[in-house]
């Protein structure tokens, strides 16, 4: 009894652990291929300069957090030109949903913290 038990156990702690070794390894997210990729898709108001990675949208200018379904992949920031000689400031995101993708962006109206 104490083999099958200890068996149980063994297969318990590994199946878990070998799946995660065979989950395919996502692709790095980056905030100017992000903004590359958002801007062909006409998901962004213009070319995006400077861009910031955040670990939170509390820390952008953003006065509300990504919208959409799945947890967060990847929160930017960065500068964009309205009009020539102005520039204003952009918050973008990446989220995970099943095998997609989605994004999203919001013009800021306020400065960062």
């Amino acid at each position: 009894m104490r083999r099958s038990a200890l068996f149980a156990l063994t297969v318990a702690i590994l199946l878990p652990v070998s799946a995660l070794a065979t989950r395919p390894e996502l692709p790095r997210a980056d905030c100017t291929a992000l903004a590359e990729r958002m801007l062909r898709a006409g998901r962004l108001p213009g070319p995006v300069r400077n861009a910031e990675e955040f670990l939170t949208w509390r820390a952008s200018c953003a006065e509300a957090p990504p919208r959409g379904p799945g947890p967060v992949r990847l929160l930017c920031e960065g500068e964009y030109e309205p009009r020539p000689g102005t520039t204003g400031r952009v918050f973008y995101w990446e989220k995970i949903d099943g095998g997609r993708f989605p994004n999203g962006a919001t013009i800021c109206r306020r400065s960062p913290r």
